[in-house]
């Protein structure tokens, strides 16, 4: 049988509009990981992927972020967009302070004293002159996720952002989500239902 091969700029949506995955396919050798994935997800809205492992979520980052080729299908409305990532490893630049870590992103866009401001409500003050090698876990994902909100983009996509944080500290990061992406779509998996209800997002669920 024929199958269709991607075309991510056949019938290209406007910026400002959503994604529409149609009869998505990923293979790795035997094991299919993508069966025919179809969704429409509309612009500046909040989604989650909840699927147990192994069912492609972090397949299908990859491919929306152009990491990975599908074997067919087609997305449409990509090509326009600006993406940014939190990864499943946070990908930060460890030799370097969490301010120069959002300086690569942002450029001129901010003041240093906004960015730092930024960084206390999410760090300690005494972290804030150390490069992130010496942070602990939760605080390189805070600061990865600061990061991604703050990167020029029109979609952001989160693989289990909240991995490591702390309830308190969740609760925080989740509300600076909620402000930074309201005119953004937001795609971001996770296994807690409660998650997907704070950030009043519509929830996916994959299965093979």
């Amino acid at each position: 049988m024929m199958m269709e091969k991607p075309n991510r700029h056949n019938q290209a949506l406007p910026q400002n509009s959503g994604l529409i995955i149609e009869r998505l396919c990923k293979s790795y050798g035997d094991e299919i990981v993508l069966n025919n994935l179809s969704l429409r997800l509309d612009a500046h809205k909040t989604y989650c992927l909840m699927a147990p492992s192994g069912t492609g979520k972090t397949t299908l980052f990859r491919i929306l972020l152009g990491l990975e080729q599908p074997d067919s299908g087609e997305i449409h409305g990509l090509s326009e967009k600006r993406l940014s990532a939190v990864f499943q490893e946070d990908r930060l630049l460890e030799g370097y302070t969490a301010l120069e870590n959002l300086r690569f992103v942002t450029g001129r866009q901010y003041t240093n004293e906004t960015l730092t401001n930024m960084l206390r409500t999410l760090l300690p003050e005494d972290a804030l002159g150390k490069p992130v090698h010496e942070f602990s876990g939760g605080m390189k994902r805070r600061t990865a996720i600061l990061r991604a909100l703050l990167a020029p983009s029109d979609m952001i996509i989160m693989d289990e952002p909240f991995t490591g944080l702390d309830v308190d500290t969740k609760l925080n990061v989740i509300q600076l989500i909620k402000e930074r992406t309201e005119e953004k779509l937001l795609l971001l998996s996770t296994h807690n239902e409660e998650d997907a209800e704070l950030l009043s997002a519509k929830i996916i669920h994959l299965s093979k």
